[in-house]
């Protein structure tokens, strides 16, 4: 699911995602103004708005990853400096 996750918010913020938006939502409003279906925008509306739930929770999801992982590098980069700093205060003291 992580995987998954982190290749999906890859995609969304990618130029062809966003481009596919703009060609997406710029016809519905082609359309809503010459073929005058759906007059209140209701369909448009919802279309969107759960969109943005998914794209939220995909995106929370990829972030809380990286968190992880950048957790357990500060962890792993700290280590290899207290053994560092151990090995340097050895040396002054000999």
């Amino acid at each position: 699911m992580d995987k998954i996750a982190e290749r999906l918010a890859a995609w969304f913020g990618s130029t062809p995602f966003i481009t596919f938006h703009i060609v997406w939502f710029g016809a519905w409003v082609v359309l809503h103004t010459t073929a005058g279906f759906d007059p209140d925008w209701a369909n448009l509306t919802l279309v969107v708005s759960l969109e943005a739930i998914f794209l939220s929770l995909f995106i929370l999801r990829a972030e809380n990853v990286q968190a992880a992982r950048f957790e357990q590098q500060v962890k792993r980069d700290l280590k290899v400096t207290k053994q560092i700093q151990d090995k340097l205060d050895r040396r002054k003291k000999t």
